[in-house]
């Protein structure tokens, strides 16, 4: 009993730790891989960070780790609500084990991404000193980005723009505008990002209710990942498209100031708001289509009214709506229950998008029309005063006038 005690003593005593800080890193299919391991002041627990994965970083600043013989594990590493389980699994990685070399001062991680491709990838780490870290840019935490970045690029005849804009109020956070896309349009003012290394990612892309999640969807994009370059001062965006045909964009933004920022945030990232009331109509196969667009009294919605086509009219009297640029949009269109969408497919219409032009003061709506024929359908809608509408009576006196003549 006695020589057990002593012998698990012993064992307590001897249990072993690397020492030191260890970095490497590995270019995967284009993706410029690099692992970071750093004392913490706690023997036994490891600062471990992942980044440039094709899907995401990892960050765990406190892992506990083993050492056994020169096999170095992590005891915790497949219980839930362990950091490295989740965030692995979230990067599309899985972590295979690692191995310690003492005398060549080395940690070899294996893992499997299986992102781009099912694949093992194993990345040798070098011990490396204070002084080397910097020169190596391992990756840090709390970086921020600082001003506005523009970027743009035609797509098979579409123009796509994007502005992103960081938060001098909020750090953590800018405002993201995508427009030109062939689904549509992104617009969403808060959104939380992170900066490690090079890496720029959005940690709440992908969760439901997101803003940036569901308007990529809606839009038929794919958020890939981005990389920001602090000396060039660029974003570069890479997207995935399904909407014209499934193809990878990448877009760099550079980064802008003065009065180009002010003119491009004022025209993509402020909420912007038609004024007054529009109505525009067009005979389509002896079918008089009439549209009016009025405002509700509250900013980003109004009255939308389609009456005359042939397969019935559209009456939402508080749609929801977003202006980005010379843009309009009705952000709600296409999901379950929302005005216009249920009352578009009944009319069997479907809404194409529509512009906005401030100094002649139109709205041009584009739909399509699928109850005679399948056709697309363009009605300019002007700008009209406050003057009440004319009457039915006077409406047919006047059509009567108009046939007399």
């Amino acid at each position: 009993m006695l020589y057990t005690l002593v012998s698990l003593l012993a064992a307590v005593g001897n249990a072993a730790y690397i020492s030191g800080n260890f970095y490497g890193s590995k270019t995967i299919v284009f993706y410029d891989v690099k692992v970071s391991m750093k004392q913490t002041g706690t023997p036994g627990y490891v600062a471990l960070r992942v980044t440039g994965a094709p899907g995401g970083n990892v960050d765990c600043p406190n892992e506990k780790y083993e050492l056994n013989g020169d096999t170095l594990t992590m005891p915790n590493y497949g219980t839930a609500g362990n950091c490295a389980t989740d965030q692995f699994k979230a990067a599309g990685l899985e972590f295979l084990g690692a191995t310690y070399d003492a005398s060549a001062e080395t940690i070899t991680v294996h893992s499997k991404n299986t992102v781009l491709m099912t694949m093992d990838v194993t990345i040798v780490c070098h011990k490396v000193s204070l002084e080397d870290i910097p020169k190596l840019a391992i990756p840090s935490l709390g970086a921020d980005l600082a001003g506005h970045f523009y970027g743009e690029k035609t797509i098979v005849f579409y123009n796509v723009k994007i502005n992103m804009q960081a938060s001098t109020t909020d750090p953590g956070y800018f405002s993201l505008s995508v427009t030109g896309a062939p689904g549509g349009n992104i617009n969403c003012p808060k959104e939380k990002y992170s900066l490690v290394g090079t890496t720029l990612s959005m940690p709440n892309y992908g969760t439901a209710g997101n803003c940036a999640t569901e308007q990529f969807k809606a839009a038929g994009l794919q958020f890939l990942g981005a990389s920001y370059d602090a000396s060039a001062e660029t974003i570069t965006v890479h997207s995935k498209n399904t909407v014209l045909m499934t193809m990878d964009v990448t877009i760099t933004c550079h980064k802008v100031s003065g009065m180009v920022s002010q003119m491009l945030a004022a025209q993509y990232l402020t909420a912007q708001y038609i004024t007054g009331n529009y109505e525009g109509s067009k005979t389509i196969v002896f079918y008089d289509v009439k549209v009016s667009m009025k405002e509700t009294g509250t900013p980003g919605y109004f009255s939308l009214s389609v009456t005359g086509a042939p397969g019935g009219d559209v009456n939402c009297a508080n749609e929801k709506y977003e202006l980005v640029g010379d843009t309009l949009s009705m952000p709600n269109y296409g999901k379950p229950g929302n005005c216009a969408t249920e009352q578009f497919k009944a009319a069997g219409l479907k809404f194409l998008g529509a512009t906005y032009d401030a100094a002649a003061g139109t709205i041009t709506v584009k739909s399509q029309n699928t109850v005679l024929m399948t056709m697309d359908v363009t009605i300019v809608c002007h700008k009209v005063g406050a003057l009440a509408a004319p009457t039915a009576p006077l409406q047919r006196i006047l059509r009567n006038i108009a046939a007399n003549n």
